[in-house]
């Protein structure tokens, strides 16, 4: 099954001979309008043809093809056409871990070299991220990965995302992380990676969430990151100063997000702490049960020196986090300083929830919390005198 022509790919108004694509597309109308061209050109020309849908939607998207004028049977019965669903895919187990989406599409490729196709088109549904599943939050981390990877690609892989549903920033941030794009049927190539010091700061972020501090190594970030060693010192002259840089990153502090949150979410100041468990919660399903950054940076450096900056710069996040949910206590009218207790529940659900990969033991810990949180207003209301109590009988 090989192809009569090498690989030279026509999608919209341009042509490619591999690589990444982001295809944003307003509605599924405009979606087959710009990719069923693509599609048939590579079914003509015996390539092999990998699509991932919405099970839901499988039979619509085949009839769709053969709407125009593609032989899906025929293709399908010789293994040209493959059409896969995105529990297969996206969402193994119910979740989307990144490093096991990218092995499934290398495996794709592979596959396709394996039997004798020259080249794969695969295309890719994006909604699947619009899910409540745990991992979805890293679908840019999946994107820039996939992207070193398919550099020197001569396949084609297309992400389709609807501009209806996906969050405008969000796309900002795909489209700086695939080679091209696909918009109303103009094919641009991207012109510049984006800021090499973010570039470089967001590669170590995933490495080191990771895999840890020690294990990820600068030449690894400088990889993945697909800049020049003297670009990557000319921005960090050392792995502490990028080190540093990620621990006081606002990308990081994942606690800022989860509490401002939990203010719009909470019915009155009673009700933060709740929210702000349930939010932790949340925060740890999305981001696949890798635990604090900073609890996980303090864990791993125990052996240094306290005043390690690294370490010292961890440490005062959480001193952080701790006189946040003090102050939330506070507003509630209990004492600030069971703002430690919460906190000692808030991290230790963490950490258990971490090792068993489960919500269960944040959920645990904010019934504990709304217990301390009861306790401490009762107490606070008896010691401020007996007039409330003279006011109530």
């Amino acid at each position: 099954m090989t192809a009569e022509r090498g690989a030279l790919f026509q999608l919209g108004d341009g042509e490619i001979r591999g690589g990444h694509v982001c295809a944003l597309f307003d509605g599924a109308d405009d979606l087959y309008a710009q990719l069923t061209p693509f599609i048939a050109d590579g079914v003509e020309r015996g390539e092999r043809a990998v699509h991932i849908v919405d099970p839901s939607k499988r039979e619509d998207h085949l009839a769709r093809l053969g709407g125009a004028g593609i032989d899906v049977d025929s293709a399908t019965d010789r293994g040209q056409l493959e059409v896969g669903s995105w529990p297969e895919f996206y969402l193994v187990g119910g979740r989307f871990q990144p490093e096991v989406t990218v092995k499934v599409l290398k495996a794709t490729l592979d596959a396709g070299r394996e039997r004798g196709y020259q080249a794969t088109r695969v295309i890719g549904l994006m909604d699947w991220a619009l899910e409540r599943a745990p991992g979805v939050d890293a679908i840019a981390r999946y994107e820039t990965i996939v992207d070193a990877d398919l550099r020197s690609s001569t396949d084609a892989v297309v992400c389709a995302y609807d501009v209806r549903r996906h969050r405008p920033s969000m796309l900002v941030d795909l489209l700086a992380v695939h080679a091209y794009t696909l918009i109303e049927g103009q094919l641009r190539k991207r012109t510049s990676r984006g800021d090499p010091r973010r570039r470089i700061l967001a590669t170590a972020a995933r490495l080191f969430h990771r895999h840890g501090i020690a294990a990820t190594g600068i030449d690894r970030v400088i990889a993945e990151a697909g800049v020049a060693k003297a670009t990557f010192y000319r921005h960090y002259p050392s792995k502490e100063d990028l080190v540093l840089a990620w621990i006081h990153d606002p990308a990081t502090r994942w606690f800022d997000v989860v509490f401002e949150r939990a203010h719009e979410r909470a019915a009155s100041p009673e009700d933060v702490i709740s929210a702000v468990f349930d939010g932790t919660a949340e925060w740890l399903e999305l981001d696949g049960y890798r635990g604090c950054p900073y609890l996980n940076t303090i864990s791993e450096l125990a052996d240094v020196h306290a005043d390690h900056p690294v370490r010292a710069g961890a440490k005062a996040y959480l001193v952080e986090i701790g006189e946040r949910l003090g102050g939330a206590a506070a507003s509630a009218g209990a004492d600030p300083a069971i703002g430690a207790q919460l906190q000692a529940l808030l991290s230790g659900g963490i950490e258990l929830a971490a090792a068993s990969r489960s919500r269960e033991p944040i959920d645990a810990a904010r019934s504990a919390a709304v217990q301390v949180m009861t306790a401490a207003r009762r107490s606070r209301g008896r010691g401020s005198g007996s007039g409330s109590v003279i006011a109530g009988g």
